[in-house]
């Protein structure tokens, strides 16, 4: 074991080292590749759910200004619109088919401090005796939410209420006029939140003037104020309705304004990641109306498990498995080269002992030969070919360089008389 250990380690089995250091480098570089290309297309496609919910939230909220805008048209298109054409204009949006998630539309009247009196009055007498303009109290301008379709359920808490009186709602309907635009308020509590799970809300408002009066200072606006087309939101029903029934990968977090503090959080979707908790977030604001609202999206965990790909692990395990096998082949091949080279060193010495023993030999036997005066021959019976020692060279005393080296040069040497007999 030992032995085999000091092997592997030996400077000879350098090659094989270098063998798996190169395979195991390439075994990384493609494991790398391919992390680099899933994470690009996690990536993409993280991005492309990003879009698709700020997408979704910025359409939805350009379709509801219309719906404002539609209504402001009613009353630009009419000396006065009643509580019935309200209704029907309302109804024919079939807002809960098309819409989802609206809370509802509504119109809050401009009313001067002289006007109250008789407004009050006016409403009662279309059947609602118990109404009134609240808050109440003495103010230099009141609105009232005269109109609020569909008016049922929740919105009838909304009737009557005076949106100017509050902080919130009075500067988006400020910011309304003075900028003669749609604007939005910051986060509300709706004052239709009476009844079931509280939730964050905001309201869209658009300034309605009266026809022929001119409208190109904010003084001037004020003055020809009518009211305002409104929509109120309730957060969590509004994006129910945005997303509808889409399985969401991603999960996100509304906050109003731009820090992403609890204070000011308007929405959350359902299991929505902690912050710091996902693989991936990205926090992105959406200016919208005069306001803006935070967007931290958060993958969840249905997403990062398309791109856990198995071909990362059967990269790392292959390419190794691959590594080792060439290291241990390679390895047994300079073994076995090392073996051979050694056994032919090994035959090579023991060759050149023997030629070394047989130079020896023929060396005495040349040496015995000649004290002796004997010599040997060697006679080729299919080649003809004759070898003689040195010593019958002497015996016969011929030049061994004249010698044909055949049995016939051998008769030849011999004396005519003598040949038969010798042959």
């Amino acid at each position: 074991m030992l032995d085999n250990l000091q092997q592997l380690v030996d400077r000879r089995n350098r090659p094989a080292w270098l063998v798996l250091l190169a395979c195991l480098a390439l075994t990384l570089i493609a494991w790398y590749g391919l992390q680099a290309q899933t994470e690009k297309n996690k990536q993409q496609q993280f991005e492309l759910y990003v879009r698709d919910v700020l997408d979704a939230i910025e359409s939805r909220m350009h379709q509801h200004e219309q719906i404002l805008r539609g209504g402001a048209g009613l009353f630009d298109a009419s000396t006065a619109v009643s509580r019935t054409e309200w209704h029907d204009y309302i109804e024919r949006l079939n807002l809960g088919q098309n819409y989802p998630g609206i809370q509802g539309v509504g119109f809050s009247q401009a009313i001067l401090p002289a006007e109250l009196k008789a407004h009050i009055a006016s409403v009662r007498k279309e059947g609602f005796p118990q109404y009134t303009v609240r808050p109440p109290g003495a103010r230099a301008f009141y609105t009232s939410i005269v109109y609020l379709e569909p008016f049922t359920g929740r919105n009838l808490a909304a009737f009557g209420f005076d949106m100017l009186s509050e902080t919130t709602r009075a500067r988006a309907m400020r910011a309304a006029v003075e900028g003669n635009t749609t604007a939005i308020t910051n986060k509300v509590t709706l004052v239709q939140e009476s009844q079931g799970k509280e939730q964050a809300g905001f309201l869209m408002y658009l300034p309605v003037y009266r026809k022929g009066l001119p409208l190109a200072t904010v003084a001037e606006r004020w003055a020809a104020l009518q009211g305002f087309v409104y929509s109120p939101y309730r957060v969590g029903d509004l994006m129910a309705g945005i997303l509808g029934k889409r399985t969401l990968k991603v999960g996100f977090s509304i906050f109003d304004g731009a820090a992403e503090e609890e204070a000011t959080r308007i929405f959350s979707s359902a299991d929505a990641p902690r912050a710091g908790t996902a693989g991936m977030s990205v926090t992105r604001t959406i200016n919208i109306y005069g306001n803006t609202w935070t967007v931290r999206l958060d993958s969840r965990p249905e997403f990062e498990s398309e791109f856990q790909s198995p071909l990362l692990a059967v990269i790392l395990i292959l390419g190794g498995g691959i590594s080792i096998l060439l290291f241990v082949l390679v390895s047994f091949l300079i073994f076995r080269r090392d073996q051979a080279e050694t056994l032919a060193q090994q035959m090579t010495e023991e060759i050149r002992r023997n030629e070394e023993k047989l130079r020896l030999n023929e060396a005495r036997l040349a040496e015995g030969q000649r004290i002796a005066r004997i010599g040997s021959w060697e006679l080729d019976l299919l080649t003809g070919e004759l070898v003689w020692s040195d010593e019958i060279f002497r015996l016969f005393e011929i030049d061994k360089n004249q010698f044909a080296a055949s049995y016939e040069s051998f008769l030849n040497v011999i004396h005519p008389e003598d040949r038969a007999t010798v042959n």
